[in-house]
């Protein structure tokens, strides 16, 4: 199965990993969202930690609405996004929940 069939089969992507071009984990996909200005996106979680020298590293999850055309390749267990972490997160992380305590 090509990207083009899988495009409208979302459910052969659900648990796959996202990685840039250079190959840094963003996360794993876990839905699609299906309203709103987002909707069709793929819903990609990974971790995340953010650097604040005041109080140390603070943990956390990472959401992304991460375009389906923005995948420019399919491996067997991931999918290959055509940017680089920088330009993944500035362009398609919604928000951070921090843990609890971190």
């Amino acid at each position: 199965m090509g990207i083009e069939e899988e495009y409208r089969n979302i459910d052969a992507w659900h648990g796959l990993t996202v990685r840039t071009r250079e190959g840094h984990v963003v996360g794993t996909v876990v839905d699609v969202f299906a309203d709103g200005p987002l909707a069709g996106r793929l819903r990609v979680q990974g971790a995340y930690v953010l650097a604040a020298p005041e109080t140390g590293p603070r943990v956390g999850t990472a959401v992304f609405a991460i375009p389906r055309g923005a995948v420019v390749r399919r491996h067997q267990d991931s999918l290959e996004l055509g940017t680089s972490l920088g330009t993944t997160r500035a362009r398609w992380l919604m928000h951070v929940a921090l843990k609890k305590g971190a």
